[in-house]
């Protein structure tokens, strides 16, 4: 009896340590801190590490391979052009602790039979978790404005000259600029791969061409005024206003400005002094003589058919201009502004000859059927009146002139387009008042009349 309860009690010890044995076996199994036997991260077998422990191995195994992975990026329009990109100037690298978490948890959810059964699969089975990596987007925009400076080609307009007789045209030069959205979304999708790409390109188009250039050919109007009579300084400056104007192109729809093509009218420019019109009166001063040249080009304006969009008429009339067909200039307050309303360019050209300043516009002239000319009309004469102030400390009898005077008048201004001789249109561009002054003059006291005195013997 004994006996046989010290056997039952020796097996049941048996038994329960046996079982004891092989909970914390299975304990250690499940719920170790190490990886189970068939779990990989990017292929490398990670049992017996700690998540610690995987994480340093596969940084020292992926730097090595992210020091030496890169890829080349040429160009087709330029044969030299290669431009290598390291992985690792993009910031590239893996995110090894999410990788490390993921390989960790494999075997460790469900029931207890579950992953059991999952686990001693793993051998034949072994599940593999592959590093997932990561750049800064902001490092590849670097790279592409660096790779965009190097193979920027600028568009070349074309060029027209005038030799005097005939016009010479080179041609346009086609630009090129890297699309950069697409070299970006070329090099993210080759980070995986590696292979040489080809940068992208878009055109830049000259915004003026050769066919743009052949347009200007022939002579569209001309006009011509004498300064003969000038001072050197007068002439000084209308030679230099005119040559500010010498060889300007005006592109379709451009908007021109006599006072900024000129520039400032000062002495620092080369302006010297002559008289200028200030409140109808001529006064010496810097500049004097640029509103013949600004009266020249007003009129090639008109007979070349040109927009005019800012034009003022002088105080006092000039006299080499009819009445009502002079601009004049001063300062910022008056401008004379003119735009290309055509669909060819003008070429603007002058000359100097024998005191006489020339304008020449050249346009589509072989494509243009009529003319135009320009007519005035006076409308009113207003004669001046003549003023007396008396001034009663002068001698009896003076008369003495303060201020000239002039008539004044009224023009209209008209703009005819003819075709084949005949008009077939009238447009009255103008309506100016040139004021007229009195002559006043300073008067004294009235003689007094001799009196009779009666002589007696």
């Amino acid at each position: 009896m004994k006996r046989s309860m010290k056997l039952a009690l020796t097996f049941t010890l048996s038994i329960i340590l046996i079982a004891l044995i092989f909970y914390f076996y299975i304990d250690n199994k499940l719920n170790s801190g190490y990886f189970y036997e068939g779990v990989h991260v990017d292929g490398i077998e990670l049992s017996d590490y700690s998540k610690e422990e995987a994480v340093k191995l596969l940084e020292g195994k992926k730097q090595k391979e992210i020091e030496s992975q890169k890829m080349t990026i040429l160009s087709e329009r330029n044969n030299e052009f290669e431009y290598i990109l390291p992985l690792k100037d993009l910031g590239y690298d893996y995110n090894y602790e999410k990788a490390v978490d993921e390989a960790h948890n494999v075997g460790r959810e469900g029931s207890f039979i579950d992953r059991l059964k999952f686990i001693n699969n793993l051998k034949k089975n072994p599940v593999n978790i592959e590093l997932m990596y990561y750049y800064d987007p902001n490092l590849i925009d670097k790279h592409i404005d660096e790779i965009s400076k190097m193979l920027y080609e600028e568009p070349k307009n074309a060029s027209l000259k005038f030799d005097g007789e005939n016009f010479h045209i080179t041609d346009e030069v086609i630009g090129y600029e890297v699309n950069k959205v697409k070299l970006k979304s070329m090099i993210e999708s080759n980070i995986g791969q590696l292979d040489d790409i080809y940068v992208p390109y878009e055109k830049l188009e000259p915004e003026i061409t050769k066919k743009l250039y052949n347009k200007v050919n022939g002579l569209l109007a001309h006009f011509s005024t004498s300064f003969k009579s000038s001072a050197s300084g007068r002439i000084n400056n209308i030679v230099l206003s005119a040559n500010s104007f010498k060889g300007k192109i005006v592109l379709p729809g451009e908007v021109v400005s006599y006072n900024e093509t000129t520039g400032p009218r000062s002495s620092k420019n080369g302006y010297e002094d002559a008289p200028v019109i200030v409140n109808g009166e001529l006064t010496p001063g810097i500049g004097g003589g640029v509103c013949q040249t600004s009266t020249t080009l007003y009129n090639t304006l008109l007979l070349a058919d040109l927009e005019i969009l800012e034009r003022h008429p002088h105080s006092i009339p000039p006299a080499y201009v009819p009445k009502g067909t002079d601009a004049a200039v001063a300062g910022i307050y008056y401008d004379l502004v003119f735009k290309n309303n055509f669909d060819f360019p003008i070429y603007i050209d002058t000359k100097i000859i024998d005191k006489t300043v020339h304008f020449y516009i050249y346009g589509d002239a072989a494509n243009r059927n009529y003319e135009i000319k320009i007519g005035t009309e006076l409308i009113e004469t207003i004669p001046y009146k003549t003023v007396e102030k008396l001034n009663d400390n002068l001698e009896p009898g003076t008369r003495n002139l303060l201020q000239e005077g002039r008539n004044g008048y009224k023009v209209a201004t008209y703009k005819y387009k003819i075709v084949n001789g005949k008009v077939i249109e009238k447009t009255k561009i103008s309506s100016d008042y040139y004021k007229e002054k009195d002559y006043i003059y300073e008067v004294g006291p009235e003689k007094e009349d001799p009196q009779e005195v009666e002589i007696t013997d």
